[in-house]
């Protein structure tokens, strides 16, 4: 008992985790660790490759000159003046504008002056405003696209078919409405799928891809506010420097002047206010917020 309770000097003192067993799962962990550093740099590759971990793209045009970009959001829409809690409700399904909203879209027509092309989403609310905004100009050409619809899983968000707004009574009154071209839309939502199921880049990055295929260099776009904040978020931030004077609270006399960072987004709009115009330009660098 003596013995177990105080080993012999003679014998070896087992330090901690030098069991054979403790020696094993060392062993385990050490090849472990530099395995996992050996397969590193091909599982960084193949995240590369799958485009998984790696920085959004840049919303951007691939080649040619660049455009100028006016984004309208509609005017005051139904389901923006709803009750908390019936907002995702089916009686908002495709919701118009309210009067108010029409009023906005109406005040706008006054002030707008005339691009080379209006693209619109494919949500009534947007068609209404696109209508009464431009409806002046009757030699514009308007184009409705589900490319530039909102995004967000909810019922104002889910596009009603061409034949249902084609036989809409209230669409149907409205001043330019059979002047819109609905040719491409049918196409289009096949080649973009569901659209209430794509992600803010995905849907910016096809917008790109359709500004490049059109030859018109000063386009309006009537559509959302999400997609709108998501479109002219993706510029890069300028960094200005500032000084701060202060003033030391001991000694009044003691002035110290310190440079401090100023970060200036000149995307990334937090609001988007109904029927007020944001002036952008896109071009192979990004977009730039111009005015707004």
């Amino acid at each position: 008992a003596r013995t177990a309770a105080h080993p012999s000097p003679t014998m070896p003192r087992r330090s901690k985790g030098s069991s054979p067993g403790n020696r094993g799962r060392k062993g385990e962990r050490g090849s472990g660790s530099s395995s996992s550093s050996s397969r590193s740099p091909g599982s960084a590759r193949r995240r590369e490759e799958n485009g998984a971990g790696s920085r959004a793209p840049r919303i951007a045009l691939r080649s040619g000159s660049k455009k100028w970009i006016t984004c309208i959001r509609h005017g005051q829409s139904q389901a923006q003046t709803a009750i908390r809690g019936e907002r995702r409700t089916s009686r908002y399904l495709d919701a118009p504008v309210t009067g108010k909203g029409l009023q906005q879209a109406k005040n706008l027509s006054d002030r707008v002056e005339k691009p080379e092309l209006v693209v619109v989403s494919t949500l009534t609310r947007a068609l209404q405003t696109a209508c009464l905004v431009f409806k002046k100009f009757k030699d514009l050409k308007i184009i409705a696209t589900p490319i530039v619809c909102e995004l967000g899983k909810i019922p104002e968000n889910t596009p009603r078919s061409i034949e249902e707004l084609k036989k809409d009574y209230n669409l149907q009154m409205l001043p330019g409405f059979d002047r819109i071209d609905f040719s491409n839309v049918s196409a289009e939502m096949k080649m973009i799928g569901e659209s209430r199921s794509r992600s803010s880049e995905q849907a910016c990055l096809q917008f790109c891809n359709w500004l490049e295929k059109r030859p018109e260099r000063v386009i309006t776009l009537v559509g959302h506010s999400t997609f709108i904040r998501k479109f002219t978020g993706s510029v890069a931030p300028r960094i200005m420097w500032i000084f701060c004077v202060h003033v030391h609270p001991c000694v009044c006399v003691c002035v110290c002047v310190s440079p401090f960072v100023l970060v200036l987004f000149e995307g990334n709009v937090r609001r988007v206010e109904n029927c007020a115009p944001i002036e952008t330009v896109i071009d192979t660098r990004g977009v730039k917020l111009m005015k707004f």
